[in-house]
């Protein structure tokens, strides 16, 4: 069948049409999505696990790049019946997610948002030949934490197991104790920052596009990738292995060995030197390149295939109108501040028997909400018996200023639910948990106010701010800690219920400030 050839002006014309509709869009996208991305990468400068955030959209770009002859020979077929959801879909989901303050939400709306935009502009084929390369910015996205809390022990665990064989291989004696490793003149923990965990995810980010681009069969590819976790996870354990073998012959006075070259980046070297390795034992390279760059055979006759295809310019501006609307919601209309309905430095001395005085505020819980307001005090009994009162209250929330965070969820660890009875008529719901520090048991009962609303869980709470600041144009809340100092040689139960009868008469008075 005949192929049909276009002149050099056609094709020039053709490309010219499709710039002008392309560039709107995608300066309506930076424009809408600009806070997100902003603090998508302060993410990834601030984090050690995630710092590797930022090659993933230039890799990203890249395998778009290397089918940009497949991607010319794709007819295009806009997508109304799925791009318009999806697309709304992802723009509902970052107003969500920026109104709570979640960054999770709001990074993966950026997922949803260029696949509905895709499908809605370019269709399904264009999307399909697109789907690696807009799945692998997952990488990017903070969403990998769980994944890594639940491996990290079984990876503590199988670091010693091979650290010790290491040790015992090269003549140094040692003892395994779990996670320790008791040399003669050292003792070796694997902690959680030793597992290793947080390197696996950058060397996997690496090696699913290696895998991609350099071999041609998905056996391979699998191969690739398993190998280079599978030796990822041995240099771990050779990397404590070194630091033992180091110390107890005195070669090395710091613990990561001269230069700190044995520090965890160590397992990510390996990893990486070991897939670039790897990749190229395992390609045919008298063969062609894994990923044709050669377009699709164009014929006369088939409309679905046509080099000079021009984009659909009304879709282009209903796109773009649709993200310059969110955009201007997100950068401009704001929920508003609510003040607190009296000053908490008019709050009470005495609170039923307790008498109350002033302390400085906790550092670390003003690092960790940033409030605009709050107030510490330290009440007592007639019997002498303290209880610690703090409120951290914020006028509205935003990412970086939220009760909920990845800091204050480190409360949640190990708390449980306690129902506190107010009076006959109300009962709330409460976290408690024991904590241990310097040597001092505490019981701590904290929980979210969210206007008068007593909210324990902390997704709840997400949920709760994200429709009041959407429907109420409000993301007022506070924080309220109540703590007591717990000692053991006593075994005293007092303690508990000193705090809960101080909780008992507390939350009805702290209904007279918080709005």
């Amino acid at each position: 069948m005949p192929v049909k050839t276009l002149s050099v002006q056609e094709v020039n014309q053709s490309r010219k049409t499709n710039l002008a509709p392309a560039l709107i869009v995608l300066a309506t996208f930076l424009f809408c999505y600009i806070q997100a991305i902003t603090e998508l990468v302060s993410f990834w400068k601030h984090s050690y696990v995630y710092s590797y955030g930022f090659l993933i959209p230039a890799i990203s770009l890249y395998l778009v790049w290397l089918n940009k002859k497949k991607l010319k020979g794709i007819h295009l077929i806009p997508d109304y019946l799925f791009g318009l959801p999806f697309m709304l879909c992802g723009l509902l989901l970052f107003i969500l997610g920026n109104r709570s303050g979640v960054l999770v939400i709001e990074s993966l709306s950026i997922i949803v948002t260029i696949s509905g935009m895709v499908l809605l502009i370019f269709g399904k084929r264009y999307f399909l030949a697109l789907l690696f390369p807009i799945t692998y910015l997952l990488f990017m996205i903070p969403i990998w934490d769980s994944l890594m809390v639940r491996l990290q022990f079984p990876f503590q665990n199988f670091t010693a197991f091979t650290a010790a064989h290491l040790l015992q291989l090269s003549g140094v004696p040692v003892y395994r104790n779990a996670i320790f490793l008791e040399l003669p003149n050292i003792t070796l923990e694997v902690a959680n920052v030793c597992s290793g965990i947080n390197n696996l995810i950058a060397v996997l980010a690496i090696a699913l596009p290696l895998a991609y681009v350099s071999l041609k069969s998905w056996p391979r590819r699998i191969v690739l990738v398993i190998g280079g976790i599978v030796i990822a996870a041995l240099s771990n354990g050779l990397r404590v292995a070194m630091i033992g073998f180091l110390s107890y012959n005195g070669i090395s006075v710091t613990l990561h060995g001269p230069g700190h070259i044995l520090q965890a980046l160590f397992v990510s070297f390996v990893g990486f030197i070991v897939l670039f390795i790897g990749s190229w034992i395992l390609s045919d390279r008298h063969s062609e390149s894994a990923i044709s760059l050669e377009p699709e055979p164009i014929s006369q006759g088939n409309n679905d295939s046509h080099p000079c295809n021009t984009i659909n310019q009304r879709i282009c501006f209903l796109a773009a109108g649709i993200l310059f609307i969110a955009g201007m919601y997100i950068n401009f209309v704001n929920p508003s501040p609510v003040p607190l309905r009296s000053d908490l430095k008019l709050f009470p001395y005495e609170i039923g028997a307790y008498r109350g005085s002033d302390v400085s505020a906790d550092h670390n819980m003003s690092e960790m909400i940033h409030p605009d307001v709050e107030k510490e005090r330290i009440y007592k009994t007639a019997s002498g018996r303290e209880v610690n009162l703090y409120i951290g209250y914020l006028e509205s929330q935003k990412q970086g200023k939220e009760l909920v965070n990845y800091k204050s969820a480190g409360f949640h660890n190990g708390a449980s639910c306690e129902n506190i009875t107010i009076n006959a008529n109300r009962t709330v719901k409460i976290n408690k948990v024991l904590s241990q520090k310097d040597g001092t048991s505490k019981v701590i009962y904290f929980w979210y106010d969210l206007s008068g609303t007593i909210v324990a869980d902390r997704y709840y709470a997400k949920m709760q701010t994200a429709f009041d600041a959407v429907f109420k144009q409000r993301s007022n809340g506070a924080f309220i800690m109540v703590s007591s100092t717990v000692d053991k040689s006593k075994d005293d139960p007092r303690v508990f219920e000193d705090a809960e009868d101080f909780i008992r008469v507390l939350i009805p008075v702290l209904h007279g400030y918080l709005p």
